[in-house]
């Protein structure tokens, strides 16, 4: 469904909405929506596939008449800075962010002695070095390389192999480097509007979130602590960061209602302020701008008409392939807790059918010695009666026999025939000890019978363990079905197809009809800057106000459209969101909500509260939550734009107890040892107690009032 069409639609209902007979035509209502051509279809929840790490960072210059070189390479995980305060670790981080944004906030004594700073990093497959040469105040010039320092320091016989992406001075390079990350992490700027700050100025302005914005939005210093992302507009900053559909417009409508709310604000002040004459001149402009914006918007249409004659086909397939990506990744998950679930099952009933199974051998074992108590009487029985009778003619020892003389003295004496010791007349009782035997007989089979109880329920719990095992197996086949991976590069081929497939178009003779028209708007608008703001007419101010009525109802529309579109994937992260919390130790957090507005409410102990009610000593980790969940979104799930990449200025400066520091310890512990492979977090602290939280390789630590560089 193309952007246009979708306008269309969008402007039909906003007209059939506003109250009484609008003064808006249908096409009036489509120019307040239209903005660049891709703006409807701007935004995409799914990631770039990309993450920002840094691999190397290499400074130095001269100090007090010494020559000063820092020099530390990174891998994956959390890498950490333990010194006391003042001691370099802002300074460090806070080079890194010159290197990556141009923006430049070290302290005078730094800049004072820095003279050379390189930083390499990579981009999903690619790596880049920045070069920043200082020769005094002001005097920058940056160098930055799509390669790393060793090829640029190998010796190469093509000349022109290495040669920098961008070189120039700082302010330039800021513009760069923005451009640069805005077109790799799919960014833009996100806008909002605040009132001008000279006393004269009455109009609104339109403010830029810069990549700056973004980046310090990773970079936690611990001021910021008590804020989810960097800046006062951090909502912006968390829907730039999820690129939820629709976003880009909403934003966008967003602006120019309130732009024009404030100059309908401005009009009923000033109104009658100026001549008549005045406001027919500006009027006059205002139509005139109007027109070209519309001629504009035509020749536009004309160049996107002639550029979209891609094939059809394939863009229904790829919209179907997503949508089919989206619907199997939302499964998976489902799919995955179900069969964490059944895992912990059959681990309770194997539990049980083992516990069975040592009570079915210990009636074994009763069986078996009243068994051998019932053997050991029938034969006593025998053997008694037998020895009782018994008569003695040969000696079992020598074969001689036994003379009638030692018969007779056994009879008379009652000593034994063979060895003479005195015997103990004894008659064997047989109905005695078949009593007992007949007693144990009972026993046994009382025991056969709890025993085969018992064996029925083991077989029940061995069949439900049978059974479980199948649903595990069952939900295995329907991801191995899912084909998840398929569908990816399903998704790629069609994007590449897509981007292979282009038309000619005459863009001279385009420019050749546009230019003429910008030049002239530009002029206008010029003009309508320095005329007196004039005096509207009631129809006039009826007029925007029907402008803004309309521009509401879209946002209405739009926003309700993104939630619905945007529900699963905010489902999934509030998931995710809630699994960081409990592995971060806040086991009392029961749920999270991602708002309308992009602000979060928490629900604990059965209350509901926002991320400024939460207490000092938790904020950090919850902030550290979002953004884990973030990370993990975008690893396990492929969708969020999160560089992946953290910076921690002293974490435990807010909140320094030992409670507290051994918290951020584990949480530290916890991201390395969970997620290591996956994202880059930069800790500096003071609190020597974190170094234990990750490898000694990744530890830099420097005695008590030493300094880093």
């Amino acid at each position: 469904m193309s952007a246009l069409f979708e306008v269309n639609k969008l402007a039909k209902k906003i007209k059939s909405q506003l109250k009484g007979e609008s003064i808006l035509t249908e096409e009036e209502i489509i120019n307040l929506l239209t903005f660049d051509e891709d703006a409807y279809q701007r935004d995409s929840p799914r990631s770039v596939g990309k993450r920002l790490q840094i691999l190397s960072l290499d400074f130095s210059g001269t100090k007090g008449g010494q020559s000063v070189q820092y020099t530390r390479k990174f891998t994956s995980g959390v890498h950490l800075w333990v010194g006391d305060n003042l001691k370099g670790k802002s300074s460090i981080f806070k080079i890194i962010k010159l290197a990556i944004t141009g923006d430049n906030d070290l302290a005078g004594d730094v800049l004072s002695w820095l003279e050379q700073i390189w930083l390499e990093f990579s981009l999903g497959s690619n790596t880049y070095s920045v070069n920043i040469q200082i020769a005094g105040p002001s005097k920058y010039n940056v160098e930055f390389l799509n390669t790393d320092r060793k090829t640029l320091e190998a010796p190469h016989p093509d000349s022109q192999t290495n040669q920098p992406l961008f070189k120039g001075g700082l302010g330039k390079y800021e513009e760069f480097i923005k451009a640069f990350f805005f077109k790799e992490f799919d960014y833009y700027s996100m806008q909002w509007t605040s009132k001008a700050s000279g006393k004269e100025e009455i109009h609104l302005r339109t403010n830029n979130a810069s990549w700056k914005t973004y980046f310090k939005s990773v970079f936690l210093e611990a001021q910021d602590y008590n804020v989810l992302f960097y800046g006062g507009q951090a909502e912006l900053i968390f829907q730039m960061l999820l690129s939820l559909e629709l976003t880009y417009p909403i934003n966008r409508i967003k602006i120019k209602k309130e732009l024009l709310q404030g100059e309908l604000g401005v009009a009923k002040a000033l109104q009658g302020a100026t001549a008549h004459s005045q406001a027919q001149d500006q009027q006059s402009l205002r139509d005139e701008l109007t027109t070209i914006d519309h001629k504009l918007n035509q020749l536009t249409t004309e160049k996107n008409a002639a550029l979209s004659p891609k094939p059809t086909n394939v863009e229904i397939e790829l919209e179907q392939a997503r949508n089919r990506h989206q619907m199997a990744t939302e499964r998976r998950f489902v799919l995955d807790e179900e069969i964490e679930a059944h895992h912990q099952s059959i681990a309770r009933l194997q539990k049980e059918f083992n516990r069975l199974g040592d009570e079915i051998s210990k009636f074994d074992v009763d069986i078996h010695k009243r068994e051998r108590k019932i053997n050991d009487l029938k034969e006593y029985i025998e053997l008694g009666a037998f020895f009782s009778s018994l008569e003695v003619h040969t000696c079992p020892h020598c074969s001689h026999e036994v003379g009638k003389n030692k018969v007779a003295q056994e009879k008379a004496t009652g000593n034994c025939r063979l060895c003479a010791h005195e015997l103990e007349h004894q008659e064997v009782d047989s109905d005695e000890y078949q009593m007992h035997a007949e007693r144990l007989k009972k026993e046994i089979l009382q025991l056969t019978q709890d025993q085969y109880k018992i064996k029925l329920k083991r077989s029940d719990v061995e069949h439900e363990i049978k059974a479980t095992k199948q649903l595990i197996q069952k939900a295995n086949t329907e991801i191995t079905n899912l084909a998840i991976p398929a569908l990816l590069t399903t998704i790629n081929k069609l994007k590449q197809a897509l981007q292979q497939t282009t038309t000619p178009f005459d863009i001279e003779a385009y420019l050749g009809r546009v230019s003429p028209l910008m030049a002239r708007k530009a002029v206008i608008e010029e003009k309508l800057k320095i005329l007196p703001f004039p005096s509207l007419p009631a129809a006039s101010d009826n007029r925007l106000e029907i402008q803004i009525q309309a521009l509401d109802l879209a946002l209405e529309e739009l926003k309700l459209l993104r939630e619905t579109k945007s529900q699963p994937f905010v489902s999934i992260l509030e998931a995710l969101y809630l699994k960081q919390l409990h592995a971060f130790g806040l086991s009392h957090y029961e749920r999270v909500e991602i708002r309308d507005d992009f602000k979060i409410n928490y629900s604990r102990n059965g209350e509901v509260c926002t991320f400024d009610k939460i207490s000092p000593g938790e904020q950090l980790r919850a902030k550290l939550g979002l953004y884990i969940a973030l990370v993990e979104l975008d690893v396990n799930h492929q969708l969020g734009h999160h560089p992946r990449f953290i910076i921690l200025d002293s974490p435990a400066k807010e909140e320094g107890d030992n409670r507290f520091v051994e918290g951020i310890r584990e949480t530290l512990g916890y991201i390395e040892n969970a997620f290591g492979d996956n994202l880059q977090v930069f800790v500096g602290t003071a609190e020597r107690n974190l170094a234990s939280a990750v490898p000694m390789s990744k530890v830099e630590e420097r005695g008590e009032n030493i300094f880093f560089f």
